[in-house]
């Protein structure tokens, strides 16, 4: 997780903090939208959390926008988040 957030400039707690709370959020919307692959859920949960001042406040990602808007713009594999940040732990 170290090596992602210094390649993206980003402090590597507060980033691994916004992964694992955007995490639930991602995963709670393909429980309740099955069809939604991992690639879809990530921006629904990041659109989620991010909707109005009082959402960004209580579940902020800053440091986790710009290392996912990387994979939102980048073909790949649906688990390609997932399998980044495992890989950088």
């Amino acid at each position: 997780m170290a090596t992602l957030a210094s390649n993206f400039g980003v402090p590597p707690v507060q980033l691994e903090e916004e992964f694992l709370d955007h995490h639930m959020l991602a995963q709670s919307e393909t429980n309740r939208r099955p069809q939604l692959t991992s690639a879809h859920a990530w921006p629904a949960a990041l659109a989620k959390s991010q909707a109005t001042c009082h959402t960004r406040h209580n579940m902020p990602a800053s440091s986790l926008l710009p290392v996912a808007g990387r994979y939102f713009v980048s073909p790949g594999p649906a688990a390609c988040i997932e399998q980044t940040f495992s890989w950088c732990k």
